[in-house]
């Protein structure tokens, strides 16, 4: 009969008293309850992306137009970035294992819902997805959490290889699985993802994960207040950053009230932790060069993310005329190098140190949105490929290296305003990413609009409506190859906070 709580690694390392260093070696059932854990954030970000790729499908099959629609993802958004500041602290008193069957739950049922609420009317449907997001948001910071509770200090870069693979290879899923379930299934479809792996992860999580007491004494002396403050502040700033483009930024009242909101919320928070005894999130952790610098380099990872799969995307609809699954086609092949770049990246890094992994990460992306500035209206999958699979190579030589070097010098006492506010900083980047990328292309299109005008000439030009798609088509090309230039611009520009980071010497199992 098999042993479920047989160790997997028989040859744990040891200390100078002889004993196990770090939690202690991974069995088959704690491997199947981290696997649970992997495949529902894995679901968390399809969701998100589901839903973002296939609006203009959503608008069609509901009837709503872009300002309702845009609130549709903007709920999900708010709701994920909202959760994510108080989700260790509540795992902390649960259980992590409680935790992630609750927000399995709420994810999978809300989902679920979606396509009745959308019948039931607007707010109806807006409040469901408000709820995928609160379930879909814990997901993510829960896995980096067990990751690091569960997994023996030997074996935790297989662990952080698997959140990165999800972190990074999820939006370049989406985009086909979104084209399938769009084109082929029905728009409805994409709801019941998690309606079908959900019952999965639930199953595998209560299953594998251990079972812990509730600590409900921890509500006696918890940060109400910077809890408060830090949800606030990053579900308004999320709110302004999902909204901002569709409103005209500061030329709308809303949105420049939003940021001002934001901001004093900000400061609001940073002055409740300095003060408190036993603060959400221990601000002195900033004090930290890696830590610091993991955190800033977050946000390069985010935008060269982005720049795979919202870029392309871009480029593929508004350029060439494809249907998402045409460009799901493309994004696809480079997620399948990628899984293979990310098996490889813990053997390489216990050749290589931390930073230059890092390093090098940052350099392939670099060169591969280089090899995208040179696109023109006539690519097509075979000059596209190069540059893609490129960017989805080095995004896993980023990623790892980044939470190696960045939970290198965190205590266990650290552990949770570590990973509160590495998740934090995570989610937050995404928004900014996206704020970014859709700034750059809005006003990069409208420059090249009217470089372009202004040197038409007269000619055989078959209609007015010809010669506005054209023009469009050129300047959308120019745009992107800008967005992808300041992409490279900011790869390269991390490598020098690279260069200030301490030596990161990854743990290895003694050999026998």
């Amino acid at each position: 009969m098999k042993n479920w709580l047989a160790p997997l690694h028989l040859d744990p390392p040891r200390g100078p008293d002889g004993r196990v260093q770090g939690p202690p070696p991974v069995t088959m059932r704690l491997a199947l309850g981290l696997f649970g854990a992997v495949l529902g954030s894995f679901v968390s970000n399809l969701d998100t992306r589901l839903t973002t790729f296939s609006l203009a499908d959503l608008r069609g099959g509901i009837g709503y137009g872009v300002d309702e629609a845009a609130w549709v993802s903007s709920a999900y958004n708010i709701a994920e970035i909202a959760v994510v500041p108080m989700t260790p602290w509540l795992a902390s008193i649960i259980s992590q294992r409680r935790a992630v069957a609750v927000s399995v739950i709420l994810l999978t049922m809300a989902g679920a819902l979606c396509p009745w609420a959308a019948n039931q009317g607007y707010v109806w449907l807006v409040a469901m997805r408000f709820l995928q997001g609160v379930g879909g948001g814990a997901l993510i910071p829960l896995l980096l959490g067990i990751l690091l509770r569960h997994t023996p200090l030997h074996q935790r870069i297989y662990g952080f290889t698997l959140y990165a693979l999800v972190t990074a290879s999820t939006p370049l899923i989406s985009e086909s699985l979104a084209g399938v379930l769009t084109d082929i299934v029905h728009w409805q479809a994409i709801f019941y993802v998690g309606g079908v792996i959900g019952p999965v992860v639930l199953g595998l999580v209560l299953f594998g994960l251990p079972v812990e007491p509730a600590r409900p004494e921890v509500f006696r002396n918890a940060d109400y207040w910077g809890m408060f403050l830090m949800v606030a502040f990053a579900s308004l700033l999320t709110a302004a950053l999902d909204e901002g483009q569709r409103l005209d930024w500061f030329s709308s009242a809303f949105i420049v009230s939003l940021f001002v909101a934001a901001a004093m919320t900000l400061v609001g928070f940073v002055t409740v932790e300095l003060y408190h005894d036993t603060p959400l999130i221990n601000l002195r952790l900033l004090l930290r060069r890696n830590f610091t610098g993991g955190l800033t380099t977050i946000f390069a990872f985010a935008v060269s993310t982005l720049g795979t799969s919202l870029l392309l995307p871009q480029y593929g609809i508004q350029v060439r005329g494809f249907r998402e699954l045409q460009v799901g086609n493309i994004l696809i092949w480079a997620a399948l190098a990628q899984l293979f770049v990310c098996a490889a990246t813990p053997f390489l890094l216990r050749v290589l140190e931390a930073r230059i992994v890092l390093a090098l990460g940052l350099l392939i992306v670099a060169l591969g949105v280089r090899l995208a500035t040179f696109a023109d209206s006539d690519w097509v999958k075979a000059d596209i490929l190069p540059s893609h699979i490129l960017q989805a190579c080095g995004q896993p030589l980023i990623m790892v290296p980044l939470i190696v070097i960045s939970t290198s010098t965190l205590q266990l006492t650290d552990a949770l305003s570590g990973a509160t506010l590495f998740n934090v900083v995570r989610t937050l980047a995404g928004s900014v990413g996206g704020a970014v990328i859709g700034g750059i292309l809005a006003v990069r299109e409208r420059v090249h609009s009217n470089t372009i005008a202004d040197h038409l000439v007269a000619g055989n030009v078959p209609s007015a409506a010809a010669l506005t798609g054209a023009v469009r088509r050129q300047a959308t090309t120019m745009a992107v190859e800008d967005a992808f230039g300041w992409i490279g611009i900011i790869m390269l520009g991390t490598m020098l906070i690279v260069l200030a980071l301490n030596e990161t010497k990854l743990f290895r199992a003694p050999r026998p």
